[in-house]
């Protein structure tokens, strides 16, 4: 991995960059044999071993991706803030044709706490942000080598007298179109705190898009075709719904207390290709309660922490529409 980093500052403008390459290589051979009923168990060689319990069998994997990563960083007077990401990949997966995928991402927030209008809430809000981000990524983990003609070899094939004879399959027809799962993200949310930072608020309205998911086309074949049809970027998938999460710190003495729920409301849509929708709603709520004793007379370091208790609660709901 290559990674190269730029920072300045003018005025009241700081400007910030990274590029990163990167190259991922890796594979694997494995070999497997064995015998059983050995001669004499001081000789623990396969040579040893009976005729009527033997196998042997082996495995081979590889895998490669390339990565190609430039993020900008935009800062005025720390109220004002933008980033802006691109980044290529290139995975083993897929043919040469479709191996590239390019996912772009922004986003801005502005730290309105700094404005001059807010002054007179200087007094009970400590911070306040606003953000907005879009981004997109992509998913190659779904199948592997899908795009080239493949075989099974099937151990399990026929007995003709007293020999098995192996038998070889088709793993179903290529794909020489398959490509990138992609995926969209819209995030909108604000961050407040109040209390010298002691209460922290989050909240956040997503919108997240995945499209091109693999799938098997439902088609009528003939059990003559002799093979199965391959996997195709078909369906695609929505997600949409809010978040809350609540945070706050108060101390007592030596005593610091964590208490931290999150609220969330998601919506689920799944689309395939022939155009039938399947909704779905989740409710959640997610929470724990901690507290961090600090000993005056230790180490600054030394910390005792324990977990007061957690709850975990969520309400599935199907077939809304």
């Amino acid at each position: 991995m290559l990674k190269l980093n730029y920072e300045r500052e003018f005025g009241k403008h700081r400007i910030s960059g990274m590029a990163i390459a990167e190259q991922l290589k890796n594979g694997g051979n494995s070999m497997m044999a064995f015998r059983r009923d050995l001669l004499s168990p001081t000789v623990q060689q396969l040579f040893s071993g009976g005729q009527d319990f033997q196998e042997n069998t082996g495995t081979q994997s590889q895998m490669a991706r390339v990565a190609y990563i430039g993020k900008l960083n935009y800062d005025y007077e720390g109220k004002y803030l933008a980033e802006f990401i691109l980044r290529a990949d290139a995975s083993a997966n897929f043919p040469k044709n479709t191996r590239w995928g390019y996912f772009p991402g922004i986003s801005v927030g502005w730290v309105f706490s700094k404005e001059k209008f807010m002054d007179k809430a200087s007094s009970w809000l400590y911070n306040g942000k606003l953000r907005l981000s879009y981004g997109q990524s992509g998913n190659d983990g779904t199948s592997q080598f899908s795009y080239l003609t493949g075989y099974d070899i099937n151990s399990n094939g026929f007995i003709i007298g007293n020999t098995n004879y192996k038998t070889i399959t088709t793993t179903g027809l290529p794909n020489p179109d398959i490509t990138w799962e992609s995926i969209k993200n819209y995030n909108l949310g604000f961050d407040l705190s109040f209390l010298k930072g002691k209460l922290v608020v989050e909240a956040n309205v997503f919108y997240r898009i995945r499209d091109g998911i693999l799938a098997q086309q439902q088609r009528a074949i003939p059990s003559t075709f002799g093979a199965s049809l391959p996997l195709v970027n078909l369906n695609r998938q929505s997600n949409r719904g809010f978040e809350l999460m609540i945070d706050y710190r108060p101390k007592i003495k030596d005593v610091q207390l964590s208490i931290m729920p999150t609220f969330t409301l998601t919506i689920l849509d799944r689309l395939d290709h022939s155009g039938n929708l399947n909704r779905l709603a989740e409710i959640g709520a997610i929470g724990n309660v901690r507290f961090v004793y600090h000993d005056l007379r230790a180490p600054l370091n030394s910390q005792l922490c324990a977990q007061l208790g957690s709850f975990d609660w969520i309400v599935h709901m199907a077939a809304l529409s």
